[in-house]
């Protein structure tokens, strides 16, 4: 950042503060050791897809994130591409609405970035209008012609191309649409390739959080020539609606990554991932007495795997993860016992509409996939009581 010294003081402050990352509390007021995590009670099943009998695909394929509206209800979303929701008065009356929050156009045209979306991340101001961040996937073996990789020759799908998309709902957290403004976060700095055998792009999200003015979100880049693989630590003002976003380049929130490169010679614009988070973080709190931030994440610690968790005081550099649920991270481990992915973190007497803020007391929420004969039977989400100890 260039300074010109006929500045004065208060647009200097301003300028540095612009760059920094969220500012961390006086030493005196925090404590200087972060909280652990411990589970303290039993797995409580919220939903089943057993028996659901609902025409609307409900399928938990996310993080669980709830908002509170203005006049009370609750709403949890851990949703499918349909972006299907749980809504009730309170905690304990929370069930399926069969209603879709809203969906993507299933444009063939990988430009438009209008396939499908998964709702990762919800912001309000009010209770009344949401900001809803969306995992865009847009598929080329969707689209007749679209793909030319056959089938089989890799273990993801081929001609993956994923974004970070913006959307919008006003009134309640129900009904969101394409945002007018600032419609994309992150974008892969590449165009579409229809032989494209890797996944490319900005896959998932944690929640968002709020510090002092920001917003701020956690958001998963896969690699590429230019862009190194990790979380990267998106900010935008907050406001009642939306933000532009800018990611962290190592110094400051520069890094516009909405849009593809101008002209094809401009250098492609990347992201510096945090240090730290080796897999992508799925949930995202600040422990409330001591101001850690806390990032939940299905990983390994030694030989040992499941939910993991690591602190941070600056949300830019975080602790080696610490195991909070033994579970396998895939089917084919060893006894085919449940696999758990997507956790996340939500202190039900947290203030305020999104539940970024946990208290001595949370639950840790997931979706656990049943198996019979190693085979998926049944999705559940569920939860788990945690206490955080500081």
């Amino acid at each position: 950042m260039k300074i010109i010294a006929l500045f004065s003081g208060l647009v200097l402050a301003a300028a540095i503060a612009a760059a920094s990352p969220p500012a961390a509390a006086a030493p005196e007021s925090r404590p200087a050791t972060a909280p652990t995590l411990q589970i303290v009670g039993e797995e409580e099943v919220v939903f089943s897809t057993k028996g659901d009998g609902c025409p609307l695909r409900q399928f938990p394929d996310s993080p669980a994130r709830a908002v509170r509206e203005a006049e009370g209800s609750i709403v949890l979303f851990a949703t499918f591409e349909n972006n299907w929701y749980l809504r009730g008065a309170d905690w304990k009356s929370l069930k399926a609405d069969c209603l879709s929050a809203g969906h993507g156009a299933r444009n063939a045209d990988p430009r438009a970035l209008d396939d499908k979306y998964w709702i990762q991340a919800l912001s309000s101001t009010d209770g009344k209008n949401f900001v809803a961040l969306g995992s865009h996937e847009y598929l080329g073996t969707r689209h007749g012609g679209n793909c030319r990789i056959r089938t089989g020759r890799t273990m993801e799908p081929a001609c993956w191309y994923s974004s970070i998309t913006q959307y919008v709902s006003l009134g309640s957290a129900r009904h969101f649409a394409r945002a007018a403004e600032a419609p994309v976060v992150a974008t892969p700095q590449m165009a579409f390739d229809p032989q494209g055998t890797k996944r490319v792009g900005y896959f998932t999200t944690s929640n968002i959080v709020t510090d002092g003015a920001y917003r701020y979100v956690l958001i998963f880049a896969e690699g590429s020539e230019t862009q190194r693989r990790g979380n990267c630590l998106f900010r935008a003002p907050v406001s009642p609606l939306v933000s532009a976003w800018k990611a962290w380049d190592g110094a400051a929130f520069s890094v516009d990554l909405s849009a593809l490169p101008a002209a094809t010679g401009d250098k492609p614009a990347a992201c510096k991932p945090v240090a730290g988070l080796p897999h992508e973080v799925r949930g995202l709190v600040r422990h409330g007495p001591s101001g850690t931030w806390i990032a939940v994440y299905s990983g390994r610690v030694g030989a040992r795997t499941g939910v993991v968790y690591s602190t941070s005081r600056d949300l830019l550099t975080w602790s080696a993860g610490s195991l909070l649920l033994d579970a396998p991270l895939t089917r084919r481990d060893p006894d085919c016992a449940a696999v758990y992915r997507y956790p996340s973190v939500i202190d039900q007497t947290a203030p305020g509409f999104t539940f970024e803020t946990v208290g001595e007391r949370a639950w840790l929420y997931g979706v656990k996939i049943n198996l019979a004969a190693c085979k998926p039977v049944s999705r559940e989400i569920v939860r788990v009581p945690i206490a955080i100890v500081p």
